[in-house]
């Protein structure tokens, strides 16, 4: 995240490319060479290594429409990349991002992880008041606000620093809470901006967390 690419001139695009194709070629040279075991992992680490870089460099020089629909699909690949050279086949990973990548949506990432392994979990996060900070480290304030659909606002007046549904659990779809959803309530997308989802339970999301407050940690 340290270089931003978009405003750079094309010179310096055109150098960083030819950058990456020198190593990509480096590192199609060691594979003609006869590497031991543990050589042959390093060089696998040190593909997908290459292979990040390239995509962020798509990532910054791609055009709004293919950048929306490529950098999901890209955060898919690298996961299920960890999980196939993972020590164990049976190891479960816990996968940290926004709700907008974690939902099972067309052209995101929860998308194509629960194509790849049916018992992908998506467990959502939200608050109801607080503050968090921007990419450019700009405050931004989220006081209560009754009028706004928010799934939040159901806890508003309940006791507890925390709430946790599990949409799958045939008890909530007999509640009120079942009955609120009904209204189309929203989610947060992330801290860093204003931006909110229409919840879909069970179809985008298994679970929600639910902060009273929320604050950023760094």
């Amino acid at each position: 995240r340290g270089l931003n690419l978009k405003n750079q001139p094309k010179a310096v695009k055109a150098g960083i490319a030819a950058e990456l194709a020198t190593l990509e070629s480096l590192l199609q040279k060691l594979i003609q060479d006869n590497l031991s075991q543990e050589q042959q992992a390093h060089h696998q680490v040190m593909q997908q290594q290459l292979e990040t870089l390239k995509q962020y460099y798509e990532n910054q020089t791609a055009s709004v429409l293919k950048w929306a629909t490529y950098r999901d699909r890209k955060m898919a690949e690298n996961v299920m990349w960890v999980k196939q050279h993972a020590q164990s086949k049976n190891s479960k990973l816990l996968i940290w991002a926004h709700n907008g990548h974690l939902r099972n949506s067309n052209l995101k990432m929860g998308k194509y992880l629960k194509q790849a392994n049916p018992d992908y979990f998506i467990l959502a996060q939200d608050f109801i008041s607080g503050h968090t900070k921007s990419n450019k480290q700009r405050e931004l304030h989220y006081p209560i606000s009754k009028d706004e659909p928010l799934f939040a606002n159901y806890f508003l007046d309940r006791d507890g620093a925390m709430f946790f549904v599990n949409f799958r659990e045939t008890d909530f779809q007999q509640s009120d809470l079942a009955q609120y959803i009904q209204k189309n309530p929203r989610i947060h997308n992330e801290g860093r901006t204003k931006n909110t989802l229409k919840l879909q339970p069970r179809k985008q999301v298994d679970a929600i967390i639910i902060h009273r407050i929320t604050s950023p940690k760094f």
